[in-house]
């Protein structure tokens, strides 16, 4: 049986934007990406790694996994198993001994979503459903062999920390556009789904 959240996020953009666009006049559309919202409020993602890092640079990928992960539970993000509708962590990492003594690698970590969209012409309408990459950055590190390793699980921390900021900031300037052009109940209604405990 699909959790709550999960078929929530399936219907959202048919569900959340019908009342919005039908309160007015003319057509509405707010400036931004929704998944932002989606994950902030609901708190669900999946992890999942891909090492790539050869001539022993990368011993301890599992080290990565679990920094990921203990930030996204600080944060009060639930780790769920991975499906379609729940957003993905992909934590990655591509590299090679240069010598025997040192390394180069691609430290990278990027947030997938689910995107929804209607292909239509004046007969036929498509509805649409896809994967995208809603967030990524990467730092390439050179150096000694000895604490490559150690370097890496500190580059994915620090890039799992840039996108829980970005994640609250993002989330928030979502809300304050999607509200900003209502007035009175409409927007009480709407002020209280984005912000359920101002």
């Amino acid at each position: 049986m699909k959790k709550p959240s999960t078929i929530i996020l399936a219907l959202a953009y048919s569900i959340i934007f019908s009342p919005l666009a039908t309160a007015q006049e003319d057509f509405f559309a707010i400036e931004g990406d929704p998944s932002w919202v989606f994950l902030s409020k609901y708190r669900e993602a999946s992890v999942s790694i891909n090492d790539q890092v050869s001539g022993g640079c990368w011993i301890d990928p599992t080290a990565s996994m679990n920094v990921v992960q203990l930030e996204l539970l600080r944060s009060s993000i639930h780790i769920e198993e991975g499906s379609f509708f729940t957003p993905e962590i992909f934590v990655s990492a591509n590299g090679y001994a240069i010598d025997d003594y040192s390394c180069a690698a691609n430290v990278k970590l990027k947030v997938w979503a689910t995107g929804f969209r209607n292909v239509h012409n004046e007969e036929l309408k498509l509805p649409s459903i896809y994967r995208y990459s809603l967030w990524s950055s990467s730092y390439l590190l050179t150096g000694s062999k000895g604490d490559m390793s150690s370097r890496i699980t500190e580059a994915h921390q620090n890039l799992i920390r840039s996108f829980l900021v970005d994640l609250e900031k993002n989330s928030q300037a979502f809300s304050r556009a999607a509200v900003k052009d209502l007035d009175g109940h409409l927007r009480d209604r709407w002020l209280e789904y984005f912000e359920p405990d101002r």
